[in-house]
């Protein structure tokens, strides 16, 4: 799971950490064993003065990369279906730096997003 600032100070770094995130994504399901599955969730937040559907940017866990994924926005009004490794990197290509300013950061909420509306797993796994 991956928690991301986006606020407009990130600008200048939220290309880079967005490709960090898709290495390290690359690189652990390239170490998966034979017919284990990866899951991976993102939330982005912004500042407290963004409407609440720019604010949050969620991508609820896979289960299996290769199988269909579920991406909702805060408002649970919109889903995306993605397929493959290839859509993730293009979800993260549509996570911006939004915002600008001194504004607070609604890092609260985002962990309200995390524990709230994320599907946690409850089988025993390992996590990283």
């Amino acid at each position: 799971m991956f928690m991301v600032d986006c606020t407009g100070s990130m600008g200048p770094w939220i290309t880079s950490i967005k490709e960090k995130i898709y290495v390290l994504f690359q690189e652990r399901r390239r170490r998966l064993p034979r017919g284990a599955s990866l899951r991976v969730a993102f939330v982005g937040y912004t500042d407290f003065d963004m409407p609440e559907q720019q604010r949050f940017k969620v991508l609820d866990f896979t289960t299996c990369v290769s199988e269909s994924i579920l991406i909702c926005d805060s408002s649970l009004t919109a889903s995306f279906s993605i397929s493959s490794a290839d859509d993730f990197r293009l979800f993260l290509q549509g996570v911006q730096a939004l915002g600008g300013g001194d504004e607070p950061e609604d890092i609260f909420g985002a962990f309200d997003k995390v524990f709230s509306l994320l599907s946690w797993s409850s089988e025993p796994t390992t996590k990283v």
